[in-house]
């Protein structure tokens, strides 16, 4: 079902209607993120940057560097080389003679360095989703690396003043993005989302899946006795660590940066869970990577996102920020 939203960009408007395109998210350990730095002289430095350029620039980073890419992370998720297709690749930041621009189009300079981020996934995977989009008459205009939307539409993300770590928590992943200076240094993802702690639930409470699933549900809305609070708590207990080790490991895998930003953003729906911003603000961060300080959690809503206009007023939760994400990417490819 379509989401009641509009997107904007300055006073153009698409109108809902019964969707025939889709813009596809996908999530997983084996879909990977990296940036690629390009850096070069331009030979004419009065002249103004043009979509051409920009275009011959991700060529070329393709053809430079994408055979070793591919061939590390192949290795990286254990697949073969072929079995790896590239989703798409995108200039999110761009430097001209040291100075950060938002959008370098029109814009003249000398030495510019840009910042591609491309995104991998089995073919397998993506092949799937296209299968899906066909037997639902929609044609796919792009398949978005999820945490990689959410970076892009949060409100002055891509300022240079900008840093953060973007965490969401899935059904079956949670999905970790870093922005450093307005720029996407890289996602990861791992299998660890709220499903497992419904199936802590299910077992330490013997319930049937679906009643702890709700149960869950009420229990991160203060909808439970006491009792059953209790016990909630102490089901969750169990696994809550593992999942922070588990955002542990995926940051210290993004290893290009000599100090980690110093404010968490968690969204999606397993983000609901009190559990899950008190284990961030707990966690020896100080203690296993190199951040300047101790970072701050915040939750991140839908009216953080840009170009989004709910006209409901019932888009509140950091459960929709994926999905509305996702439908802002169109404002990208048009």
């Amino acid at each position: 079902m379509p989401l009641p939203i509009k997107l904007t960009r300055g006073r153009r408007a698409l109108p809902n209607a019964i969707p025939t395109r889709t813009v596809m998210g996908i999530a997983g350990e084996l879909v990977q993120g990296i940036t690629i730095m390009a850096d070069y002289t331009r030979e004419d430095p009065d002249s103004k940057i043009d979509e051409t350029e920009m275009a011959e620039v991700i060529a070329h980073v393709k053809q430079q560097a994408f055979a070793d890419a591919a061939t590390d992370i192949a290795e990286d998720i254990g697949i073969p080389v072929a079995a790896l297709q590239e989703l798409n690749s995108k200039i999110n930041a761009t430097y001209i003679d040291g100075v950060k621009v938002d959008n370098p189009l029109g814009f003249t300079g000398s030495e510019v360095t840009y910042r591609v981020f491309s995104t991998f996934a089995p073919s397998l995977h993506v092949n799937s989703l296209k299968e899906i989009a066909a037997s639902l008459g929609l044609e796919v205009l792009s398949i978005e690396v999820q945490p990689y939307a959410i970076a892009r539409a949060i409100k002055g993300a891509r300022s240079k003043e900008f840093s953060a770590v973007i965490i969401d928590v899935g059904g079956g992943t949670t999905d970790v993005a870093v922005v450093d200076q307005g720029g996407i240094v890289g996602t990861k993802m791992f299998a660890f989302g709220g499903r497992v702690f419904s199936r802590r639930i299910q077992k330490d409470l013997d319930l049937e899946l679906h009643d702890a699933e709700q149960m869950k549900i009420e229990y991160a809305d203060g909808k439970l006795t006491k009792d059953k609070e209790i016990q909630i708590r102490k089901a969750l207990k169990k696994d809550i660590n593992i999942w922070a080790e588990g955002v542990e490991l995926s940051l210290e895998e993004l290893d290009d940066l000599d100090k980690y930003p110093t404010q968490f953003y968690l969204c999606g729906g397993g983000s609901a869970l009190p559990e899950v911003r008190q284990v961030l603000l707990e966690h020896p961060w100080l203690q296993v990577l190199p951040f300047r300080k101790y970072p701050k959690t915040s939750m991140l809503f839908p009216n953080q996102l840009v170009d989004i206009e709910d006209q409901t007023g019932r888009i509140i939760d950091p459960s929709d920020v994926t999905p509305l994400a996702l439908a802002r990417m169109i404002l990208e490819l048009v």
